[in-house]
């Protein structure tokens, strides 16, 4: 005859292992990133104090735009509609977001923080459609 026990007795609880976990990397790393001239008059941007900023010459430049607009106004949640029509994943959109956050907490002058905050969306940030 068995004992009896009050309460619940686990059973079969030993779990398998599913292998090995996945690594934590970096998204955005924060190391910094060497670029030459030519690569920075393609990629239509300026350095501001160590700290890159975006020039509005074409819709994809607009949209990130208008995302750090959002982001420095608190709204997130536009930021990652916009950051995911861009075609970004979820993780990369969380850390841009993320990273855009602390770099204007840290550096609001450079990023363009004290530019955007509480004050209307610049019209060359508006994306004109067809």
């Amino acid at each position: 005859m068995g004992k009896r026990i009050d309460g619940m007795v686990p059973r079969n609880t030993l779990k398998k292992q599913k292998g090995p976990s996945k690594k934590n990397e970096e998204v955005y790393p924060s190391k910094p990133i060497y670029v030459s001239d030519q690569e920075m008059k393609d990629m239509n941007g300026y350095v501001v104090n160590g700290v890159y900023r975006l020039k509005p010459k074409d819709d994809h430049n607009r949209l990130f735009l208008q995302a750090h607009w959002y982001i420095a106004n608190g709204n997130e949640v536009k930021a990652r509609q916009i950051l995911k029509t861009l075609g970004l994943p979820s993780r990369n959109v969380k850390a841009y977001i993320e990273g855009e956050q602390s770099l204007q907490r840290r550096k609001p002058e450079d990023s363009g923080f004290n530019e955007l905050h509480n004050k209307p969306m610049p019209e060359i940030f508006r994306v004109v459609g067809n």
